[in-house]
């Protein structure tokens, strides 16, 4: 027996069987929510069997009936006189899971209406019992997560979906858009034994139960109204530098927005190998590979990287894994965080932010406007280089695609000639790593002013 039936089964009263369904969703911190339950046999040797289903109402109507949609439907609205067959219900109530015709057979999906989302996308039939799909979480960039989760027990079935799917069309708090549906529990539950000793429910405006009883069989249909709780986002073991105080403190997994609580996730340069293998470095963003319309704003130096926490927050947990042990080498200086062109933009909100930029940061602003795609597909990112090794190819990039070669320069400069050096790799003695960011900056200072005088 199904574990839902063996709970419904130690009910006593409707209001228990009620209280228990709710409970299901309003303690579910996981990341993905129950949508389609199917138990046990009526007509069989369990002589019981529980079905549940979700459908997202528009919190505008009131539930004042069971079963607001057929299950499995979608279809469009056939009523000839619109103005007087009108069914609102019809209209706003939309079932998550519905049927899809595959081969002569009958599969399920979500919902059509709710997969024109750019961040979803069908990847087939799977097993031939449901569409496969995946989503790309718009929080955390180019995190992948299956849409549908399905389990087959015997006779049994479970469907869940992803949360992160589900809370670009729930209401629920933190919403990052306006949405208008809420989530109803839809059930049937059918006994040969009656085993409730209380059958009289009080109905109201977040559940409607109907109860019928023949020949010692018992049926329950409702609807019920839940909240939509989203994924409980585990704290993780950084410090974070409040904004207001400086001082340190825990993680706040819930920071997105940074409106009331901000601070500032600080890594050693160690983390800048993780990060490039899923970013671009450009400016004071970091640019997604899989998606160069997704960016994170960041600042970093030649000795840290610096997030805001709600920036951090979008990084994916893949991600976070890797860089979090380099937070706990960083000896804080808290007086100096954040660089003056990231404080005018985000903390004085100055539009002549950009004149405080660094001169690596300033020629990438200007690649990425001018030469983003090219840029690109040669792996060009405006990160410190490590060694000469590295700076080398930078420079030979940077005159591949802006056309701006040494040779402009003033070719008596020791600095010039160094920097032909290291291009060439003819350069031989070993610079410092300090001397080599120096350089680095010069370099780029002078390409981008060569650049912008074009």
């Amino acid at each position: 027996m199904g574990s839902f039936l063996t709970e419904i089964k130690q009910k006593r009263t409707i209001e228990e069987l009620v209280e228990y369904i709710k409970s299901v969703y309003e303690n579910d911190t996981s990341s993905y929510l129950p949508a389609l339950i199917s138990e046990g046999s009526f007509i069989g040797t369990e002589e019981s069997d529980f079905y549940l289903k979700v459908v997202l109402k528009h919190k505008a109507l009131d539930i004042n009936k069971t079963w607001l949609k057929g299950n499995l439907q979608f279809y469009l609205n056939q009523d000839e006189d619109i103005y007087n067959s009108l069914d609102l219900y019809k209209i706003f109530v939309h079932n998550l899971i519905v049927y899809r015709n595959f081969k002569e057979t009958s599969v399920y999906e979500i919902n059509p209406n709710l997969t024109s989302n750019e961040n979803y996308s069908e990847l087939g039939v799977k097993d031939l019992k449901y569409v496969d799909a995946i989503y790309i979480s718009g929080m955390q960039q180019n995190e992948v997560q299956n849409v549908i989760q399905y389990e087959k027990k015997g006779s049994d079935e479970y469907l869940k979906v992803s949360k992160k799917f589900l809370a670009d069309y729930v209401v629920h708090e933190d919403s990052e858009w306006t949405t208008v549906y809420e989530l109803v529990i839809e059930f049937e539950y059918r006994n040969k034994t009656n085993t409730f000793e209380q059958l009289d429910y009080q109905n109201n405006e977040s559940a409607f139960i109907d109860v019928s009883t023949s020949s010692g069989d018992i049926m329950i249909l409702g609807s019920i109204k839940v909240p939509f709780i989203k994924e409980n986002r585990k704290e993780r073991a950084i410090k974070v530098i409040d904004l207001n105080n400086h001082i340190l403190r825990n993680h706040n997994p819930k920071n997105y927005n940074g409106d009331t609580d901000e601070g500032f996730v600080v890594f050693s340069k160690e983390a800048y190998e993780a990060l490039m293998e899923s970013y671009y470095f450009y400016g004071i963003e970091i640019i997604d590979r899989q998606d160069i319309t997704k960016s994170i704003l960041v600042d970093y130096f030649p000795d840290k990287i610096v997030f805001f926490e709600a920036e951090y927050n979008k990084l994916p947990d893949k991600i976070k894994d890797k860089i979090d042990i380099y937070n706990q080498k960083v000896l804080y200086d808290l007086n100096d965080i954040i660089s003056k062109a990231m404080f005018e933009m985000q903390l004085n909100a100055s539009w002549g932010w950009e004149k405080y930029l660094e001169p690596d940061k300033l020629l990438a602003s200007l690649f990425r406007e001018r030469y983003f795609n090219i840029s690109t597909d040669r792996n060009l990112s405006f990160t410190y280089p490590n060694d000469l090794v590295e700076f080398g190819e930078f420079i030979n990039m940077i005159e591949e695609i802006s056309k701006i070669r040494l040779d402009r320069f003033n070719q008596q400069s020791a600095e010039v000639i160094a920097l032909t050096k290291i291009r060439d790799k003819a350069y031989i003695d070993e610079l410092t790593n300090a001397s080599i960011i120096n350089l680095y900056l010069k370099y780029c200072y002078a390409v981008n002013k060569e650049l912008r005088e074009e």
